[in-house]
């Protein structure tokens, strides 16, 4: 899918001859040169969709170094070498798991474009689907998500268009996609609120061991009581990559997304000092508790002041509308855990309680029905990496 905004390009010359361009002439180079670009970004793109995929690892066999069939600067041609080796090391984690991604399906929704002179700037909505290579009876069979990026080309006389550069829209300690790397890539994050770091005894999830048969007690029913779990999944599903316009907006908007779950499935509001810690409520886009959007904030709420949530020791015991937070990102910038809580996702789709069978969605980037075992691929459960609080709603 292909939407180009008009946008007002500069005149191009025929660099290799040295001739002047006639002004027709020059709209078809402008056209050809848009058409080319257009077309080196699907690739780029669509290489790196493919890399992480079964499909990727039977043809090439784990043997292209480099990232993308698209010509680069040699700059970001070495950034490139370094993702390949963190795609390839996802992709198996999530073959280890006994899972993994067939194929892939990449479409653009293409903003502007910017040419002028000797660099090219192209705006682009990527809309990716990422097949699973086994799928349970009911389950999703792919997971999607959309990313903006910004791609830069630089004009070689020699060689033509090099792609030098891509920005994406991955806030600070939130998580990109699964084909692409942000991690150490990450601005320092936000100063801490007003609660203290986790308490060390606080229970990190772990994959259940083989001899574990017994797990947390089973929830109450899909529709309760005391809360209507069927509600908290299905608002989830339905603005999970969408925003809705009655509640606060956030660039960093996992925690408020949850919330707001949670409140349509009958959590009752508690009212109070928005900056502490006992209080959860909205009353406006203007007026809310800080625990109604900060992850880390409403840990404190909902574990210690509340009492709403119980702890869960193995990702297995998820179950629908249960939620998981994730320390991943130290304040200096570092892919670490320190303590402070960066990420909330509440689980929209119970298969069975498996890995592969647990579905994850969340805001920032936006996302629905993602897979557990995909997710853990990325990130993993790794104390040096990152550790991951599940709550029994």
């Amino acid at each position: 899918m292909r939407t180009v905004a008009a946008v007002g390009l500069a005149t191009i010359v025929a660099v290799t001859t040295g001739s002047p361009v006639a002004a027709s002439d020059s709209r078809t180079i402008q056209a050809d040169t848009k058409e080319n670009l257009l077309r080196q970004a699907e690739r780029y793109l669509s290489d790196r969709a493919e890399r992480v995929t079964e499909k990727y690892h039977t043809v090439q066999n784990g043997s292209r170094i480099n990232l993308t069939s698209v010509s680069a600067t040699d700059a970001f041609s070495a950034r490139l070498v370094q993702e390949s080796s963190e795609l390839d090391a996802r992709r198996e984690r999530l073959r280890g798991y006994g899972g993994g991604f067939s194929s892939a399906d990449v479409r653009l929704d293409v903003q502007s474009i910017e040419i002028a002179s000797d660099t090219a700037h192209l705006r682009t909505i990527e809309h990716a689907k990422l097949f699973y290579s086994k799928v349970s009876p009911g389950a999703p069979t792919h997971s999607s998500y959309s990313l903006q990026h910004n791609l830069t080309f630089v004009f070689n006389p020699q060689t033509g268009w090099l792609l030098s550069g891509d920005q994406t829209n991955v806030p600070a300690s939130a998580i990109g996609p699964f084909t692409h790397v942000t991690e150490g890539q990450r601005t320092p994050a936000s100063s801490p609120g007003v609660t203290p770091t986790l308490p060390g005894d606080a229970a990190v999830m772990s994959i259940k061991p083989a001899e574990v048969r017994s797990s947390a007690p089973e929830k109450n029913t899909v529709d309760g009581p005391p809360y209507d779990y069927a509600k908290m999944a299905e608002y989830a599903r339905r603005w999970a990559k969408l925003r809705n316009p009655a509640f606060p907006q956030f660039g960093n908007d996992c925690m408020n997304f949850v919330s707001q779950s949670l409140l349509i499935g009958e959590w009752d509001q508690v009212r109070g000092d928005p900056n502490n810690a006992s209080s959860w409520y909205v009353n406006s886009t203007s007026d809310y508790s800080r625990t109604w959007s900060i992850s880390h904030e409403w840990y404190f709420f909902a574990r210690v002041h509340s009492q709403r949530t119980t702890p869960l020791t193995y990702f297995e015991d998820l179950r629908i509308a249960d939620v998981v937070q994730v320390d991943w990102d130290n304040a200096n910038g570092t892919p670490t855990p320190d303590g402070h809580l960066d990420h909330t996702m509440i689980v929209t789709q119970f298969i069975r309680p498996a890995l592969d069978g647990i579905y994850l969605s969340y805001h920032t980037n936006d996302t629905l029905d993602r897979r557990l075992d995909d997710l853990l691929a990325q990130v993993p459960a790794d104390p040096g990496r990152a550790n991951y609080y599940g709550h029994r709603t």
